[in-house]
Parts: structure tokens; C-alpha cells; sequence
């Protein structure tokens, strides 16, 4: 019923990734039609990779999560507005074409850009930390990141966009290229594997 009641049962970082996931909503339709997703599902991936990012990060660097909660409900920001900008151009068909596995391909190859860029630029417009804005830049590519902290960031957030889908799915094994990102970022497979089990039994 009050904000410090907000805060004191699921602290500061939940209450602001749950603020800025609102805040997202009101920029611009949910009807993903060029990607194939309903509000529905846009909704559901963003509170499965905030819940996958809380359980898998508390084991691995619990401080990182005042940043990391907030990207990872905010990763899929950017396809809102690459959904518009699609419509646009007329380039729905050929974008489906890239569906549903090569999703930053099509967006590549079509735009000349990525959801994790645009991200980064609407949260840079709104003034959030640098810090956020960069872990996101760089989830496309974590190891061209500039500093030690940001590759972290963004790595993690790169494994966790991966593991769940943009279509609300969160994936039962662990990918090659997720397993990689592990590896070069130092990171027990274990521990990403443990908290997407215990998050499939809660669901």
C-alpha cells in the first residue's frame, strides 16, 4: 500500500526493474506482428529473464543484480520500435523470412541495427546510468565491451536473453554458444543450469 512497504518486501532493484517495465509498456503498441508476438508473450519473456537473472546472479555476484534486473526486463525494449520502423519500410514479409531463430539477422540485414542497440539508445535518451545503457549495448557482442565490469554485464545479459526467448520460452538445455559465453566469461555452467531447473519446477 506504500512505496517503503514496496521496497521493504522486495527490495530496490525489483521495484525499479518492475517501474521501468511499466514505463517500457507506454512507449508504443505490444502487437509485435512483424515478430510474431502478442503483449502476452513480450510481457512474459521480460519477467522470465528478470526471474532467471535474480535466481542464476544472487549465486554468482549478488551486486551486479541492481543493474542486471533492470536489463534484463528491459532487453527486449527495442523491438517495439523496430517493429514500427518495419511496418514503415514495408519490410514485414522479408523480416518473417528470419523467424524465428535468426531474429537479429533479419534485423541486421533489414535495418542496420539490433534490439540490444536500439535498447541502449532509448535508455541513454531517457538518462539512465551508462552502466545499464552499455551492459545492453554490448549483449550483441559482451568481449568488444570497453571495460572488464561492462563485459560481465553484458555477457550475462547475453546468456540470459538467450536462454529465454523473445517469444517467452525459456529453453530446457543449454545452448553451444551459451555454454562458450560461460567458459570465456569464467562462469560455472552449473550454477546457469541449476537456477533454470529450479525456475522450471517453480513454474
Amino acid at each position: 500500500s506504500s512505496l517503503n512497504q514496496a521496497v521493504t518486501a522486495f527490495g530496490k532493484r525489483l521495484i525499479k526493474a518492475i517501474t521501468l517495465s511499466d514505463l517500457a509498456c507506454k512507449i508504443g503498441s505490444l502487437q509485435l506482428e512483424a515478430y510474431g508476438i502478442d503483449e502476452e508473450s513480450f510481457k512474459k519473456t521480460s519477467a522470465l529473464r528478470l526471474a532467471l537473472m535474480d535466481k542464476w546472479y544472487s549465486q554468482v555476484d549478488e551486486q551486479s543484480l541492481s543493474v542486471l534486473s533492470a536489463s534484463a526486463i528491459l532487453g527486449n525494449l527495442g523491438s517495439i520500435l523496430i517493429d514500427q520502423e518495419l511496418h514503415a519500410q514495408t519490410l514485414v514479409a522479408d523480416f518473417k523470412d528470419h523467424l524465428p531463430n535468426q531474429i537479429s539477422k533479419g534485423e541486421v540485414a533489414l535495418l542496420k541495427t539490433t534490439t540490444a542497440f536500439v535498447t541502449a539508445e532509448v535508455l541513454e535518451f531517457w538518462g539512465l546510468e551508462s552502466e545499464l545503457v552499455d551492459a545492453i549495448l554490448y549483449s550483441d557482442s559482451p568481449f568488444n565491451a570497453n571495460s572488464e565490469k561492462i563485459k560481465s554485464l553484458s555477457c550475462a545479459n547475453a546468456i540470459v536473453y538467450r536462454m529465454v526467448t523473445p517469444y517467452g520460452e525459456l529453453l530446457e538445455e543449454t545452448p553451444h554458444d551459451v555454454k562458450q559465453l560461460l567458459s570465456r566469461a569464467g562462469l560455472k555452467a552449473e550454477t546457469l543450469e541449476t537456477a533454470v531447473q529450479a525456475l522450471k519446477e517453480r513454474l
